[in-house]
């Protein structure tokens, strides 16, 4: 049954629906990885060390992993613990480099064709991670970064992997995938944000079928009092060279659903 499953896994477009995307149930997650859009570029030009310190509680070196990432010479990857006040565990919050890549990865993830730059993720996790099988993680991604963790989740699942929770900010999502909980969360304004507006599209023309696995929501820029310019198409916690202008309308959202 796994193996004819995961060969109907291969469909193009529909074939999530049959994969190993059933949920298990898993122990609390003890790491989170996070993954930028496309275009990132070398380690120099990830800029999501401001995002990962947003979700900073309490400052850490995650010691168990340091060995390795620096082994690997990965000088990109942020390592931060993060106590939760509901659960005395840290958890340990890493930056999976997104340095290859166009917005062609995405377009044959979307459609279930070939997702390589997901598989660039997952071993990333598993290699130089610590994480092996039973064991339980998290993942959030932006733009393009979206449909690398909902792909991931699959990759991770098949080896004995659980995702527990996934946060997917300003991207789009097709395909089901063998986690507890996934949100998305879109650009709110019409036309503000391109890529929100096909997330809004793929969603339109599939009729929701393959998105019915998670949560869709909208940018709280109201709730939270903050401004249109600040939910821009930019990687979260990114602060502009010449303005100053740290954008960090996702964040708070980001931070409450990954930590409650």
């Amino acid at each position: 049954m796994e193996t004819t499953q995961n060969l109907l896994g291969e469909i193009p477009l529909i074939g999530s629906v049959f994969d190993q995307w059933r949920r298990a149930e898993s122990v609390d997650p003890n790491k989170l990885f996070l993954t930028r859009g496309i275009f990132g570029g070398d380690n120099s030009a990830q800029n999501m060390s401001l995002w990962a310190d947003y979700l900073r509680r309490s400052s850490g070196d995650c010691r168990q992993d340091r060995s390795a990432t620096d082994q690997h010479g990965n000088s990109s990857q942020e390592e931060i613990n993060l106590t939760n006040k509901d659960n005395i565990n840290n958890v340990c919050v890493k930056v999976v480099p997104y340095r290859y890549g166009s917005n062609v990865d995405v377009l044959w993830a979307l459609f279930n064709i070939s997702y390589g730059y997901a598989y660039d993720m997952a071993s990333e996790i598993v290699l130089k991670c610590n994480v092996n099988p039973g064991d339980s993680v998290a993942l959030s991604g932006h733009s393009g970064g979206v449909q690398r963790i909902i792909s991931t989740a699959r990759i991770l699942y098949d080896d004995g992997i659980n995702v527990k929770k996934m946060y997917g900010i300003a991207g789009p999502a097709l395909g089901y995938a063998p986690c507890r909980e996934t949100k998305v969360v879109l650009n709110s304004k019409f036309l503000q944000d391109p890529v929100s507006e096909v997330s809004r599209f793929l969603r339109l023309i599939t009729l929701d079928l393959l998105t019915l696995d998670k949560k869709w929501e909208y940018d709280n820029r109201g709730e939270e009092q903050k401004e249109d310019k600040l939910y821009e198409h930019v990687t979260p916690g990114f602060v502009d060279g010449i303005t100053r202008l740290k954008y960090d309308g996702f964040l708070y959202d980001n931070f409450e659903y990954l930590l409650k």
